[in-house]
Formats: C-alpha cells, structure tokens, sequence
C-alpha cells in the first residue's frame, strides 16, 4: 500500500558490501513500519494538512507521535520501542527539511504555513531518512510549484538534467536572481552561471577548482549537491576534499568518503586518523547501528597495514565502549595473525582481562560471546588456558559473576579454559571454599533466593557425583528449611 513512498533508488546508498554490513533485520522492520505509519497518518489526519501556522503544525505532530493507536499496534514488543523512536525521528526530519527548503527553495527566513502541502510529496528512504532527491523529482512532477521553485528545487540538489529541461521555461530572468548573491545562494548562482555558459565567473571568487569551492559552499547535509561536485574532481583533489570533509564535520561524511575513494586513497587519508574515527564513533552515550558501520568499514579499510600500537589503542577502546558482539567478532575474524599473536601476549593476559570484564559489563549475556569463544578456541594454546583460571584477576572476575547470579557465564568460561572433566570439577570447588561464595550463599538464604541459591550449589558440584550429588541435597534440604522459616517469619 505504501511502497510507492519508499524510494527503492539507491543512487550513491549502494554500499560497497566489502565495507558496510547489511542493517539488522529488527531495525529494517521498525523503520519500515514507521514509515508506514507516518505515511497513514498524514492520509487519514485531514488537520494536518490544513494548518494554517507553524504552531498548530507542531501541536498536531507533537499528537501525531503520541497517538494512542501505535501503543497497540498488532507487532512484537520488542518492535514497539523502536517503532515509536523512529516515527519521532520521521517528525523531526520533516521539521528541518520544511525549514531548509524555506531558505534554499523560496528564499524566505520566517514559516510560510503552505509549505506543509509539500509533506505528502516526500519520499522515504528505507533506512529510515527523508531522500531528498527522489523528493525533489517527486516535486518537480507536482504543480505545487512553480516555474522559478522547481529550477531552485533542481539547482539545490544538483538535478543537471531537470536543470536543463526547465531553465528555457524561465520567462522571467527575475525569478532567478533574486536575491543572487553568491555567499547566500552558491547553488542557484552556479546553476545560473552553468546554463548561462558562465562557469569562468565562479572561477574568480576562490583559486581551487570550480568544483572543490562548490564542495566547501555547499550546506553540510545537502548529499546530493556534495557527491554531484565530488564525482567531477580528479584524483588528487578528491584526496583533499576527503580530507577536508573528515576533519571539518568528523564522521558525517565518513561513509561517503569510504565509497567515493579507491583504496589507496582511502589509506591515505584514513591510515593516521583510524583510532580517532573509532573514537568519534564510540563518543556516544550509546553506539548507533549506524556507528558500528563506520566502525566495520573503518576497519576493512585499514586492516591490512594497521599498526600493533594501533590495535592495541582500537581493540582497548572497543571493550569500554561496544555493547554488540558481531562488531568484535567481525574484527577478530579479519584481524591479521601478528596482530593477534601481539593482542594475547600484550601485558600477561591484559586483553583477556579486558574480554572478560566487557563479557561481564553485558548484563544480559550470560551466553559466551562469540568472540570470546572464537579467541579462546582458535587462538589461545591449551596450556595458556590451563593457567588463565589461576590468575589473580580471574579471580576477581569470578567474584563479580558469583555476586551477580550469572553462573552460566562463569561455567561457560571454566569449561573453556579447562577442557578436563577433572580439571573442571576441582576449580568449582574450589571456590566453593572461597568466603565470598559462602558469602553470597548466606545473602541468598536471608534474602529468601531459594532457586538462585539451588542454581549456585549446582553448579559449584557436580551433578553426576554421588558424594557431590548428596551434598547439594542436604545443603538445599538444610538452607530451603531456614529459608522457608525465615519467609513465613513475619
């Protein structure tokens, strides 16, 4: 019903599969239900359409992404958080591109509550952004606009054909100069200069090419201008501008750059700059689906000829920062073999602490990570992994997993490490033993945990000894009757 809104032409958004990895299905489905429903929403909210300023426009959104009906819609759990996340997002896209389009298209400051008409021509992309050029043809095949506004519509997003089509209509030279000055307008005075044969002009105001001083008056978000100019640059230029663009607005043109480069150019300008791109991409509060893209392309660009200090520096800033497993494992995976050989003899098993702390920074995980399993597995030597447990900060860490109740975690780990039946067995009761197991068995009792404290017995001895398996009866039959008398004490 609705796919006639979401653009299906890609353009530039064709991502090199070698450097961008394939969004995940839960947010596919939440972006796509979002826009559905906003797509719903204008439809069948006559209003608005209709309002007549800017502040009964914000009123009738802020209704729109509270509308009681998305609270039941017929999707998982799960899916209505991000649903009604995104739908906001949408609201908000729409916000600056009606106040964009203002300046750029009908060159006016202030709100022109017209423009909200335009709402129902905006074409979605399927991640979840307002495409601006699908939108701006859509426009240009309306008759909402005029002569004049669809050649401004065409020349702010670097439209070379509808461009040519539409500047022999202008019958008035006014409604193209007006105002033309170039700080304001760098756009529509190109253009006009393009179709007047004229380019030399442009020439004059700066010593780069045409092309490089378009890039650097171009507005940051219009990607469409921004890749037209980038796509006529030579190679050295397109270096420089890369370059620029990194340095001057950080990763927002990160992906852009990655795709526009060949590789040699991506290293040169990336090779310095890849520990301070992970740690723009991992500055945030949380790290976005979209920051651990750049991350995975980051690192397919410089995995070949990273340094081991490099490394070192990115996979420490990975374990503070990152909550997903897949981006660690990707990168484990195609790491090189010196550098691995380097992480897991680094400092006495500095790194192993630091998988085992981030392991244990993710709450609900109690299952190995694959990364965790992939290194111990494949790369650690069973003699390495006999010693691990006796280490002073696998202790501490064991600790911390008891304390918690995730057991599961810490059997996965023990049964790594030592791969021995007997081996195993001996290291469980050994802690056992330990103060702060009967510690926190004491906490469980007064607090009443009868299945947390049982799951913990288990574990610590063996189910398919005799001794052990009498001793976990008794010591359950022994704390369940302190338990159970505690619990009906009033």
């Amino acid at each position: 019903m609705f796919s006639n809104r979401i653009s299906n032409n890609n353009g530039s958004d064709d991502w090199n599969r070698e450097l961008i990895s394939v969004p995940r299905l839960e947010k596919m489905a939440s972006v796509s239900v979002a826009i559905a429903l906003w797509n719903h929403a204008i439809v069948t909210i006559p209003n608005l359409l209709k309002a007549d300023d800017y502040e009964h426009y914000l009123k009738l959104n802020k209704e729109l992404s509270t509308l009681k009906w998305m609270c039941a819609l017929p999707v998982p759990k799960s899916l209505t958080e991000p649903i009604e996340r995104h739908f906001c997002s949408l609201s908000k896209q729409v916000e600056k591109w009606i106040s964009y389009i203002h300046q750029e298209i009908f060159l006016t400051r202030g709100v022109r509550s017209d423009l909200y008409q335009l709402i129902d021509d905006i074409i979605w992309h399927p991640n979840g952004t307002i495409h601006p050029t699908e939108t701006a043809r859509n426009l240009l095949k309306s008759d909402k606009l005029t002569t004049a506004e669809k050649f401004r519509f065409a020349c702010t997003y670097c439209l070379r054909e509808d461009v040519e089509r539409i500047w022999p209509m202008m019958e008035d030279e006014n409604d193209l100069v007006v105002p033309l000055r170039f700080s304001e307008y760098p756009l529509h005075c190109y253009w006009t200069y393009y179709c007047a044969d004229q380019l030399n002009e442009i020439e004059n105001l700066a010593s780069l090419s045409v092309d490089e001083f378009m890039i650097s008056q171009t507005y940051v978000n219009n990607w469409s201008a921004i890749e037209y100019f980038f796509d006529h640059l030579d190679a050295e230029e397109r270096v420089r501008q890369a370059v620029s663009l990194f340095d001057q607005h950080g990763l927002t043109y990160l992906k852009f750059i990655l795709l526009k480069l060949n590789g040699s150019q991506r290293l040169s300008v990336m090779m310095d700059r890849v520990v301070q791109i992970i740690d723009k991409c991992t500055s945030y509060e949380s790290v976005s689906d979209y920051e651990n893209d750049l991350i995975i392309s980051t690192w397919y660009t410089a995995r070949d000829v990273i340094t081991e200090q490099q490394f070192v520096d990115l996979f420490s800033r990975l374990l503070e920062t990152l909550t997903e497993d897949f981006v660690l494992t990707e990168i484990w995976s195609t790491t090189r073999e010196d550098l691995k050989r380097h992480i897991l003899n680094y400092r006495d098993y500095y790194f192993i602490a630091k998988l085992l702390g981030w392991w244990e920074s993710q709450h609900e995980k109690e299952n190995c990570p694959t990364v965790i399993s992939s290194i111990l597995m494949d790369q650690v030597s069973a003699h390495v992994k006999r010693e691990i447990p006796k280490e002073k900060f696998f202790s501490k860490w064991c600790e911390k997993v008891i304390r918690r109740g995730t057991v599961n975690m810490l059997d996965h780990m023990i049964n790594l490490c030592l791969t021995e039946k007997a081996e195993s067995t001996k290291f469980k009761l050994s802690l056992s033993q330990s103060k702060y197991f009967n510690k926190h068995c004491q906490k469980l009792m007064i607090d009443c945990e009868t299945e947390e404290l049982a799951r913990l017995l288990e574990f610590a001895f063996s189910k398919t000894d005799p001794s052990s398996a009498q001793l976990v009866h008794e010591l359950l039959n022994k704390y369940s009757g302190n338990l159970d008398q505690r619990c009906m004490d009033p």
